[in-house]
């Protein structure tokens, strides 16, 4: 049971990963297994990116004003960090990183995979050895999407003339109901 996130949502955040290395561990008809290693400047870049995000959000800190406009006031990250936790920061970044960093790699080999990701790793083992500042790891596995074949177009064909003999057999009792009300 790992950590889940969807490809849809990539594209949703405003992040970017400028260096990160995806590389294919193991291929078949129907998975994809990949090993995502982000060096150590891109993890503190995104964990910076989301205290900031995270802070526009949150509710004001005392002792801290607002700026002009509604803007968040420079707020120290290890305060940010205490009021909003850690776990629950650290679990906004690995789903960022995920859907990021899987969402390119999709894009880029312009795949049709299931939208659900999942890591082979607990979420627990990510949220430990995620650290800002130092580098960080861990794979997944894509479902791929079948293509329709020539046997789901046959597996239609039969359910639906399995449906036209129910029809046949409705038309068939209708008039033995109307003939009884017809004599009377």
């Amino acid at each position: 049971a790992g950590r889940a996130a969807s490809v849809a949502e990539a594209e949703k955040t405003g992040l970017s990963l400028d260096s990160f290395k995806t590389t294919v561990v193991k291929r078949d008809e129907e998975k994809i297994h990949l090993r995502i290693e982000l060096p150590g400047k891109e993890t503190q870049k995104v964990f910076d990116a989301a205290l900031t995000s995270l802070a526009k959000d949150a509710p004001p800190v005392p002792g801290f004003r607002r700026s002009k406009g509604g803007k968040t006031s420079n707020i120290p990250s290890s305060i940010l960090l205490s009021m909003l936790g850690k776990s629950r920061v650290t679990k906004f970044i690995l789903q960022e990183i995920l859907s990021v960093t899987v969402g390119d790699f999709v894009k880029k080999e312009n795949l049709k995979v299931n939208p659900e990701i999942a890591t082979t790793q607990s979420e627990g083992d990510l949220e430990s050895s995620f650290a800002p500042g130092s580098s960080f790891g861990f794979n997944v596995i894509l479902e791929l999407e079948k293509e329709p074949d020539t046997d789901d177009a046959i597996d239609v064909e039969l359910s639906d003339s399995m449906d036209a003999p129910d029809v046949l057999q409705s038309d068939s009792e209708e008039p033995s109901e109307e003939e009884p009300a017809s004599s009377s």
